[in-house]
């Protein structure tokens, strides 16, 4: 199948089918904010905004990619990117790979006459940079007027994909490779989550600037291969595979680079969790293109219930802006709590705001 034709079949999956993970949770269900009966600020003069890679965005939130490639993209794309103009929030774009390989497609990832400022991502699969020179994913950033680029980590989407590409040696040189390229690099989970090991290996040997966890608890990929080739066996022993998205987030914020929490985000409240962890904005994907699929007010109206959320959040654990709600204490308790301390990480510091400095 071509790569056209292989983005519209996950775009269709995506809008019809069950591919959520169906066991694996976020781990957000295990955090609790410590409730401020005092918080002292006005929730109407609430701060959401933040820097994101060298431009001021409204919303720790970005709409991460999903689609892109084929000619029924095009709308879905342009009204995310309306949304996201209107909102001020990033946008990434779906796989490139479609566009390198077929020039004449390039033109379902233009979105930037209406989405002039807001930050781009462009995305290209970490296999692909073994494939395509640097000069040529740089055109590709360049042709659509991307401000950096996702690179995706997907071994198990491409284990179980049809037409999957496995063999994943030299992927570290080739993001490396890439680097440095004179715009931000993102490296990218698709689902299954980036551990602490892995973070600090893209920071110290490839200079990545960024960090999307893609954890699991949201979209499975696996679960959408798996539809695709009707495959019981992925379905059944691999859907469920991955890092949820909390426990990457407390592992790749140990780096200090930036960290997007996505994965399973699917309120304000969750995007709070994931930065009073160590996130340093969210993103949504699936819930998304659900919503674009019916119109720009149906994304507006996600959006703003993603804000407003957010905001009752901040305002009873008493945090004026984001960068204090990095600081707010939380509790974590469950499963969470146990893959954490076996993972290393004391979850208790977070729940006390000197401790937290100190550790």
């Amino acid at each position: 199948m071509s790569t056209q034709k292989r983005k519209l079949s996950h775009i269709e999956i995506c809008l019809n089918k069950d591919v959520e993970f169906k066991k694996t949770a976020t781990g957000f269900e295990d955090i609790e904010f410590v409730h401020e009966s005092l918080p002292e600020i006005d929730l109407d003069k609430i701060n959401t905004s933040l820097d994101f890679f060298g431009k001021k965005i409204n919303l720790p939130l970005m709409f991460t990619a999903i689609t892109g490639g084929h000619k029924d993209s095009l709308k879905i794309n342009r009204t995310i990117a309306s949304v996201a103009e209107k909102k001020g929030i990033p946008i990434g774009i779906g796989s490139q790979r479609a566009m390198i390989e077929d020039d004449s497609v390039t033109y379902t990832y233009a979105v930037r006459d209406v989405a002039p400022t807001v930050p781009l991502f462009g995305n290209i699969g970490a296999f692909q940079l073994k494939e395509y020179s640097k000069e040529a994913i740089t055109d590709a950033i360049s042709k659509i007027g991307a401000d950096g680029l996702c690179v995706h980590l997907n071994p198990l989407q491409e284990a179980v994909q049809p037409e999957g590409d496995t063999n994943f040696s030299g992927v570290l040189d080739a993001i490396k490779t890439v680097c440095g390229s004179g715009f931000p690099v993102i490296a990218k989970q698709v689902g299954e989550g980036i551990s602490r090991e892995t973070a600090f290996r893209l920071k110290e040997e490839a200079d990545i600037n960024g960090i999307d966890v893609g954890g699991s608890g949201g979209t499975s990929w696996t679960a959408i291969e798996g539809l695709r080739r009707n495959d019981s066996e992925s379905l059944s022993l691999f859907r469920e595979w991955g890092i949820p998205t909390s426990l990457s987030v407390a592992e790749c914020a140990e780096t200090n680079l930036p960290v997007i929490a996505t994965g399973g985000i699917r309120t304000g409240l969750d995007g709070a969790k994931a930065i009073a962890l160590g996130a340093t904005t969210c993103g949504m994907a699936l819930p998304v293109l659900h919503a674009a699929t019916k119109g720009e007010k149906s994304l507006e109206q996600l959006v703003d219930s993603f804000e407003k959320t957010l905001k009752i959040a901040m305002y009873c654990a008493g945090a004026q802006d984001i960068t204090e709600l990095q600081k707010s204490k939380i509790i974590i308790t469950g499963k969470l709590a146990q893959q954490m301390k076996a993972r290393g990480i004391n979850p208790a510091k977070y729940a006390d705001s000197r401790r937290r400095v100190a550790d």
